[in-house]
């Protein structure tokens, strides 16, 4: 039986590893504000392991097309020609306006809860 905790995200935006800085959670708010009025998503979480650090915080920033897992109910996602280019044209007007650099790219990452860390 798959963990509860395991999930794939689809994502349209950019996706960047975050710092380990002690003033990341004040500069995570103000970002966090300023995708808020150009009407964009942020989501945080480990997606990548370091072998020496592990655990990396990454985050997403853009719009979730979809939110896959055991625990999520679901398992297919589907998405037209014309829905996905009128999503990422809109998506790179929005990181424009919030200011930010990159285009939009389409980011499907799978999270795999370690069943060991809760031990």
């Amino acid at each position: 039986m798959p963990s509860s905790e395991d999930y794939t995200v689809v994502w349209a935006g950019i996706y960047q590893r975050l710092t380990k800085e002690p003033r990341r959670s004040t500069q995570t708010s103000i970002l966090k504000a300023t995708l808020r009025r150009a009407r964009l998503q942020f989501w945080e979480d480990a997606f990548e392991i370091d072998p020496v650090e592990g655990p990396v915080s990454c985050v997403l920033i853009g719009r979730r097309l979809g939110l896959l897992g055991y625990k999520e109910g679901r398992v297919r996602l589907t998405i037209s020609n014309r829905q996905f280019d009128a999503v990422m044209k809109e998506i790179d007007k929005r990181l424009k306006r919030a200011g930010l650099r990159g285009r939009a790219e389409l980011h499907v990452l799978v999270h795999v809860e370690d069943p060991e860390a809760d031990d």
